[in-house]
């Protein structure tokens, strides 16, 4: 990269200019279109990355990782595409970079977590096989003997649409998603926010590798609030609250000490000269990288505003997708008007533009959890999906150890139901007469 900045007639200039313009477009929602045209500045398709929101201890964390090469500071998981196919759909290498960077283990427990798709898999995968062996090593311990947890995971829609074509292949379409680009580093970027859930006391690990040894990258978790108001006054050094390095938690206070006394004289065998030289020229050392900092603001521009934390109890929470709506509607009815239960209805209980907040404190308050399907294709999409197994988490991890699940169903059998809820307790209800089994 420093060789392709070299090569590019008044660089620092024009990256200056550009990226005012790009900033104007896509986060002040400035002209109709933004046209480029500059066979001189080059930029590079294309990148994928996520943004992790984290939710640990009844809160909600960015997830960030230390970056000392340009740009300096704390980054989201991204990379460059590894093939033609992540040329045309950079979304998977978002989910690549997502799954490589960050390993979740629980120690104390002797769990691990895995992603969708990754359970049942031996430690050792294909592609993600050296850096986990080099973390089996480095902790001393039989991951493979550890049990499984599959993180809950909630892909966020994003406002953006990219078309991608590669030779004489046929336009492929990308929704949404954030388009990133920064002037910068001359990079477009397709990004994604991911949101998961894991218990207090998992332990963020790095999984990102350079000439073969691990990065082992300290990793932030940010109080997403605390960040927010921070971005809002302008601030340029970021402090986590908790900060993972070497599969242990410090509090964010140890940073310095942390990135100057561990993190670097480690790495410093695989760094340049000109890298090095780079990070102590840096002025900021712990400000958010610019893609960082641009899919966080272009995330808020989406938000109306913060919502106040929710203070009444809610004995149940009901999970349903738009098709079996009228079927949720009756559950409620009958246990919030007859039973006088307090129960969570999205359709009834969400007045908030911003809803996730709203929703996830609904889920830390709750004990019981009703899956209201009439398909059990329903569940598998992505919002139901990423509720039932939270709170399925939540019940293993002994954070709900009185904590209920029913599956209130119609037109298929309690054995086709997927993944947690098969195990739990399940009612088939008529949908023209749902009365007697609802009582």
């Amino acid at each position: 990269m420093r060789h392709l900045r070299a090569q590019m007639p008044e660089f620092d200039a024009k990256a200056t200019r550009i990226q005012a313009e790009l900033d104007a477009f896509l986060l002040l929602g400035e002209g109709a279109a933004y046209e480029f045209d500059d066979p001189d500045f080059l930029f590079r398709h294309a990148s994928g990355g996520a943004l992790p929101v984290i939710r640990m201890a009844d809160k909600d964390y960015y997830c960030l990782f230390y970056r000392d090469i340009h740009p300096v500071g704390w980054n989201i998981a991204n990379g460059g595409c590894d093939s033609r196919k992540e040329l045309a759909d950079p979304l998977e290498a978002a989910e690549r970079e997502l799954r490589e960077e960050l390993l979740v283990i629980d120690s104390k427990n002797k769990r691990r977590y895995v992603f969708a798709g990754d359970a049942g898999k031996p430690v050792d995968w294909p592609e993600f096989s050296v850096a986990r062996r080099l973390w089996t090593e480095r902790l001393n311990i039989d991951l493979g003997r550890f049990q499984e947890r599959q993180i809950p995971l909630m892909w966020l829609p994003g406002p953006d649409k990219l078309y991608t074509r590669v030779g004489n292949t046929e336009a492929n379409m990308v929704t949404d998603c954030f388009i990133n680009i920064n002037a910068l580093d001359f990079g477009i970027e397709i990004d994604r926010i991911a949101k998961l859930g894991v218990d207090q006391d998992a332990v963020l690990c790095d999984g990102e590798m350079t000439r073969g040894l691990l990065e082992n990258a300290p990793i932030g978790l940010f109080e997403v609030f605390r960040l927010n108001r921070q971005l809002a006054l302008g601030t340029t050094e970021f402090v986590p609250d908790h900060v993972f390095y070497d599969a242990c938690r410090y509090d964010g206070h140890e940073l310095e000490h942390i990135v100057y006394d561990r993190f670097l004289p480690r790495l410093a065998p695989i760094r340049s000269t000109a890298g090095v030289r780079e990070f102590e020229s840096s002025e900021k050392k712990f400000d958010l990288c610019p893609v960082t900092r641009r899919i966080i603001a272009r995330y808020l521009s989406l938000r109306v505003a913060e919502p106040v934390p929710h203070g009444s109890d809610c004995q149940v929470i009901i999970s349903f997708t738009a098709p079996d709506v009228a079927y949720a509607r009756r559950v409620y009815e009958f246990l919030s008007q007859k039973k006088n239960v307090s129960v969570f209805f999205s359709e009834e209980s969400i007045h908030d533009a911003d809803f996730l907040p709203v929703i996830e404190d609904a889920h830390d308050q709750t004990r019981s959890f009703i899956a209201v399907a009439t398909d059990p294709n329903f569940l598998l999409r992505q919002w139901p999906e990423y509720e039932y197994r939270r709170f399925h988490v939540d019940i293993l991890n002994s954070r709900k150890p009185d904590g209920r699940t029913v599956s209130y169903i119609s037109g298929f059998a309690p054995e086709d139901l997927l993944g947690p809820l098969r195990y739990r307790q399940a009612a088939l209800f008529d949908k023209f007469n749902s009365d007697p089994l609802l009582e």
